[in-house]
């Protein structure tokens, strides 16, 4: 007998001393699985709930007010700016040519 039989011996006795044989327990498996999904799903609604209530009470801005406003918010409020002053000219115009419908020029021309 050579050495490595001898060592393949030792070391198959240590690793199958007292070994029971395995047993499949259907309800522990899916047991275990239901756990962690329930164990996950936990997580998921822990973290939305501080999320909304954190951006809600103003908790994720260091100074307390509001964000930095991005360019194209700001743009779209110069835009919006524009457009609103358009038509209150408009309605301005519209109102002068009901008061006097011979003087004011229609712009539509």
């Amino acid at each position: 007998m050579d050495y490595g039989e001898i060592l393949k011996r030792k070391a198959g006795a240590l690793w199958s001393r007292g070994e029971k044989p395995y047993e499949y327990r259907p309800y522990g498996t899916w047991a275990f699985v239901l756990s962690s999904f329930a164990f996950c799903l936990i997580l998921i609604v822990w973290f939305g709930v501080s999320l909304f209530f954190g951006v809600s009470n103003g908790a994720f801005f260091a100074d307390g007010g509001a964000p930095a406003r991005a360019f194209k918010e700001t743009l779209d409020q110069k835009r919006l700016g524009e457009t609103t002053g358009r038509y209150k000219a408009r309605a301005l115009m519209l109102e002068k040519r009901k008061q006097s419908p011979f003087w004011v020029e229609d712009p539509s021309w």
